[in-house]
């Protein structure tokens, strides 16, 4: 049976489970089956189940060939220390998210009070202005130069196009960029898109 590629793997913890045709289960032989966990993760291992899939619409490996995939086996007592410290590190990442999930509920319901004004910093009472967007700022709508224009790309000023754009506040970087023309408009560092 053929096996749809995920480059995902979990454990599965204390109960029983049933797979569906697409899936694969390894039941590890030997005693620490958390190197083979984390091992599974290793880009190395999943470009080397990459390369054996057949298919394009939705790639697959049969589970043949997933079991004759040869991996590097250290001895028992290094797979230790080396499971032991990555899900060292997988626990720590697992706290840091939630840290950020619990800090972004946080900030959304925080500034849902704030900008309704339902809350308010000791000492600020005067009643907020109505103001326009254009009064407060200069708005520029994009101009997407000249892709024939071979000159202009590949520069050093970060060029934004909407799939640049993800869920993140911050734009840091982007995936083309251009070079400084006297024709185009180079919006300055901190400004809101």
């Amino acid at each position: 049976a053929a096996t749809h590629t995920h480059t995902h793997t979990h454990t599965l913890l204390n109960n029983a489970y049933f797979f569906s045709f697409s899936l694969s289960s390894c039941q590890i032989k030997e005693e620490n089956s958390q190197f083979i966990f984390q091992y599974l993760h290793n880009q190395k291992f999943v470009d080397r189940v990459i390369e054996r899939c057949t298919g394009t619409s939705y790639p697959a490996i049969n589970s043949a060939d997933l079991g004759n995939i040869r991996i590097d086996y250290p001895s028992l007592e290094e797979q230790e220390k080396i499971s032991t410290f990555l899900s060292l590190v997988d626990k720590r990442i697992q706290t840091q998210n939630k840290i950020i999930g619990q800090l972004e509920t946080l900030i959304k319901g925080l500034s849902e009070k704030l900008f309704s004004q339902k809350i308010r910093f000791k000492g600020f009472m005067r009643e907020w202005e109505l103001k326009s967007l254009g009064e407060i700022g200069e708005i520029i709508t994009g101009k997407t130069p000249s892709t024939k224009e071979l000159d202009l790309w590949n520069g050093d000023i970060q060029f934004v196009t909407p799939t640049d754009i993800t869920e993140n506040k911050y734009q840091h970087s982007t995936e083309r960029t251009i070079k400084k023309a006297d024709n185009l408009k180079i919006l300055p560092q901190k400004s809101i898109m």
